[in-house]
Order: C-alpha cells, then sequence, then structure tokens
C-alpha cells in the first residue's frame, strides 16, 4: 500500500500519530553500526523499516492497529501505547526509534533511562543537544554516543521539513549499565548504607484460581489481579522506607538485599500472569506442537509488559504467526516420519536414494515421494521412563520419536481430525496400542521397541491428508491432476483432501 493511502486511512481512523517512515539512507546508515541478533523498534509502523534493518529477531512497538496489520508476521509485536511500557525487562541486543517529533524529548528520556541492550539507535531533531534533561540521563547511565551524521525528510515518501540527527548510544562494557538500578533509585528513597537480606514469598497463582470466575471477561480480570499484586509488591517495599535506619541495620537489610529481591519478583510475577494467559488460549495452543508453543509463550514472556491493550495485540499477533507454524509444522511431520521404509516415490519419481541421501541432515534435500501407511521410527533408546513404570519419556535423553508422536495431535487437528489422544501410562514394550479418535476410530496402532524403534500402522485417511497436503505446500505438484496422476490416489479423495488445513481466522474467539 503506497505511504500517502496509508497516512490517508490513518488520518481518518484517528490513528496518525505522526508516521514519517525513515529514508532508506538513514536505515543503510544505521545497518553499518548495528552489532547482534535481536532489535526493538519503538513506533515500528507498518514493519518496512524494521524488516530492513540486519537482525533477524525483529520486535516492534506500535500503538496502530491499522499499521500493525500491515506489518509482517515475523515482526513479534510486544506493545502497543508507547508509555505503558517498561523496557527495563526487554533485553535485547539493540533499540531503533524515529519518534514523533512533537514528543521527541520524552520518547528519548524514557528509552535512554529504561533501555536494556547494547545499542541505542535514535533518528531525532538535531535540537536535543539542547535538552539538558537528556544530557542528565546520558551522564546518568555512563552512555556515550556517536552522532552517525544530518539527515532530512524532503524526499521521504512522507515528506517533512525536520532536520535530524541519527545518534547510536552505547555503553561502555566495563561499567555497569542495568536499568533497574534507576528505576529502584527513583521509586524507593531509603537512607542506608550495607548489609543481608529480605526473605519474600507469595502464592500469586493461588490468588489467581481463587479469584478468577467463569463468564467474567478473562483479560480484564487477569490485567485487574496483575494490577493489584504490583500495586501491593511495590507498596510493601515502600513501607519499608518508614523503618528507622538503625532497626534496618539491625536487622541487617541493606539495599543491595532489597533491590536484588524486589528485581525478580517483578520479572516472576508477570511470567505467572503471561502463563496463566496461555494457560487459557487452548483454541491456540493446542494446534501447536510443543516448539512452537514454548518459542511464542517464552519469547513473549520475556519481553512484554502485562496489560490489556498488549494482551489484545498479542493475541491477533499470535494468529497471524500461528498461521505459519501450522503449514511448516505439517512439512516437519512429514520429514519426520522420512525413512527409506516408510516412503514410495511419485509415479514419475525412478530416482534411488543412496545410503548417503539418508543422513538426518539430508532429509529435506530429498522430494516427491509420499509416505506409506506403516511408518517405523528409529534411533531413541528410552522410550518409557525409567521413574514409572508404563510411562512415555518425554523428556530427556531418547525423547525425540516420543516428541513427534505427542506433537503429532496438534497436526492432526490441523488436518480436521478431532478426538487424538496420546495417553502418557500404560504402555508395555512389545505390545500394540490403538489410539482412538471420533466415536470409536482407530487413528493408529502403535507398538513401542527396548531397541528404541516406534511401529505405527495410521489410519490411511489421515496419510492421505497429510501426503496431499506437504505435496501442495512443498509444490512438488502443479495441481490436483497433476497429484493424482503421482500420488496415485482416486480423484474423490484429492478433491476431499486438497486444502484441508484449517488456519485461524483473525476473529478467532480464544478466550471464549
Amino acid at each position: 500500500m503506497k505511504i500517502l493511502k496509508i497516512v490517508k486511512e490513518l488520518k481518518e481512523n484517528q490513528q496518525d500519530f505522526e508516521f514519517y517512515p525513515t529514508t532508506q539512507e538513514i536505515i543503510d546508515k544505521v545497518n553499518q553500526s548495528i552489532e547482534g541478533s535481536s532489535i526493538l523498534d519503538i513506533g515500528c509502523g507498518d514493519g518496512a523499516t524494521l524488516m530492513k534493518l540486519k537482525p533477524s529477531q525483529k520486535f516492534g512497538i506500535e500503538k496502530s492497529q491499522i499499521l500493525l496489520d500491515l506489518a509482517s508476521p515475523d515482526i513479534i509485536t510486544i506493545g502497543r501505547d508507547f508509555y505503558k511500557q517498561n523496557l527495563i525487562d526487554k533485553k535485547v541486543d539493540n533499540v531503533f526509534c524515529n519518534p514523533p517529533y512533537s514528543e521527541y524529548e520524552d520518547w528519548t528520556l524514557k528509552i535512554l533511562t529504561e533501555a536494556n541492550c547494547k545499542n541505542i539507535f535514535l533518528v531525532i531533531p538535531t535540537r536535543w543537544k539542547e535538552s539538558q534533561k537528556i544530557k542528565e540521563i546520558i551522564k546518568r547511565r555512563n552512555l556515550k554516543y556517536i552522532d552517525l551524521g544530518e539527515y532530512d525528510f524532503l524526499n521521504a515518501d512522507r515528506k517533512a521539513r525536520a532536520k535530524v540527527s541519527v545518534l547510536n548510544f552505547y555503553f561502555d562494557k566495563y561499567q555497569k549499565n542495568d536499568p533497574f538500578d534507576i528505576f529502584f533509585e527513583d521509586t524507593f528513597k531509603f537512607n542506608l548504607e550495607n548489609n543481608d537480606k529480605i526473605d519474600f514469598v507469595k502464592s500469586v497463582k493461588n490468588n489467581i484460581k481463587q479469584e478468577i470466575v467463569k463468564g467474567q471477561n478473562l483479560i480484564e480480570r487477569l490485567v485487574d489481579l496483575y494490577d493489584t499484586e504490583l500495586l501491593k509488591l511495590l507498596s510493601n517495599y515502600k513501607e519499608l522506607e518508614k523503618l528507622d535506619a538503625e532497626l534496618l541495620k539491625e536487622l541487617n537489610i541493606d539495599i543491595p538485599k532489597i533491590k536484588e529481591g524486589l528485581k525478580p519478583k517483578i520479572e516472576n510475577l508477570k511470567t505467572i500472569y503471561w502463563q496463566e494467559l496461555f494457560n487459557n488460549l487452548d483454541k491456540l495452543t493446542e494446534r501447536l506442537t510443543s516448539e512452537n508453543r514454548n518459542y511464542i509463550s517464552s519469547t513473549l514472556i520475556n519481553t512484554t509488559d502485562f496489560n490489556a491493550e498488549n494482551i489484545y495485540s498479542i493475541v491477533i499477533w499470535a494468529i497471524k504467526n500461528s498461521n505459519k507454524y501450522i503449514n511448516s509444522q505439517l512439512v516437519d511431520l512429514f520429514y519426520d516420519f522420512t525413512d527409506k521404509k516408510n516412503i514410495k516415490n511419485y509415479k514419475s519419481n525412478q530416482k534411488t536414494w543412496t545410503n548417503e541421501d539418508w543422513r538426518w541432515n539430508k532429509k529435506k534435500d530429498i522430494s516427491h515421494f509420499k509416505l506409506e501407511y506403516r511408518i517405523i521410527l528409529e534411533g531413541c533408546s528410552n522410550l518409557l521412563s525409567t521413574y514409572g513404570k508404563g510411562q512415555l519419556n518425554s523428556w530427556g535423553y531418547g525423547s525425540h520419536n516420543i516428541q513427534i508422536l505427542l506433537d503429532l495431535v496438534a497436526n492432526t487437528r490441523n488436518l480436521g481430525i478431532y478426538g487424538v489422544y496420546i495417553p502418557l501410562d500404560g504402555w508395555e514394550y512389545g505390545k500394540t496400542r490403538e489410539i482412538y479418535y471420533g466415536a470409536s476410530k482407530v487413528f493408529m496402532e502403535v507398538k513401542l521397541f527396548k531397541n528404541g524403534n516406534i511401529h505405527i500402522k495410521f489410519n490411511q485417511e489421515f496419510i492421505q491428508k497429510l501426503n496431499i497436503e506437504v505435496s501442495r505446500l512443498l509444490r512438488w505438484v502443479k495441481n490436483k491432476k497433476e497429484m493424482i496422476q503421482e500420488l496415485e490416489y482416486n480423484q474423490e479423495d484429492i478433491e476431499e483432501h486438497y486444502n484441508s488445513i484449517m488456519i485461524f481466522e483473525k476473529n478467532l474467539k480464544l478466550l471464549n
């Protein structure tokens, strides 16, 4: 979409928060100095600038939903309103910001005060040198900076008369620069030297369980509980200011130890509430494999403040991004099952695969074949846990094949097959176990062996669906007619299963 058209839509919807896209000239200059694999763009707009910056892991904060809808799903949105975000716990290699120039001083002060990174890149008016407040925070955080040059927006996609400096702020690697120190000093006013320890325990999860009532708006209730818990936590520490200094010394309490006690509690509180939210997003998480569930949840938990705006934004991002994962999961599952014993070549594929072709890291170089409905997984020992009789060993050494079985359930849902459940106990080596779906249909028969092999006999409908959809996703066939010829399935099955992956709709109701 052309920039002027985007700006027109933003203005019509009162969402133009001074969206002036960064010029390619400025982007090129920043890329010459940028280092590291992660970056947070504050006010990322439609994400075009962020996608051009070198770091591969990309995070964004953006207030306009119109611009967020245009952004690539590869950008992880971790916040909406900048003033409601706390940057202290957003640990990235780089922070970039081209702020609204009417508020540039406030944005700059907040970023320089809270940023937890190696490098900060700011595109701000050249008059920034006149700000005494900016000079003070540079000194307070021991920041150094390089002026990368002066630029303008006269030839930009959205023209402006502003003259800007591109600045690279960075921290002396030998100096301590934790932004939490400033937060602590500004929030708590103690009159004390040094000493020992405060013990503080919270039963946050029990409180959530007691306070959540069925039928309530889950997001609003969780945010209310979180805000209450955080306020209580800070208030308890704030009360320590009132204690006499001599009493604090007598109790062996010192400021560094108080700080050490408070910081992890604030981080853990946020983590607990994010985990509670993700536990209630079962319509989304039940269709993702463990790797993708863990990636999404851990990425967001570690970087995002817990408030309503962020939650709604993240749910939208998660839906958009999860559709990408659904397709890749099916392909990964297909290759997990791929072995010489488990496949049949396409009708036109006459290639004979050599042993060299079948090294584990070469599997995805092999193409144009389908899976048989009888599958043998090899190469893992300890399929059953040593800690409980008949229990699957779903973690630790030797658990890869078991994880394939467990993640299989998420992929069946994405192909419209519901009700598959892999029991974790009651297994015996050498004994066939039937896994059902629906009322009483057998989805697969599974047999585990002590040598680490798993023999599976699948429902043929599932294998047909998997073969058809993977051939389509990998573009091994051009159309349905060619698919009938190559896979040797009848036309009725092709018509039924072609393009049958269940994607997430944008308006999916996740929290009902």
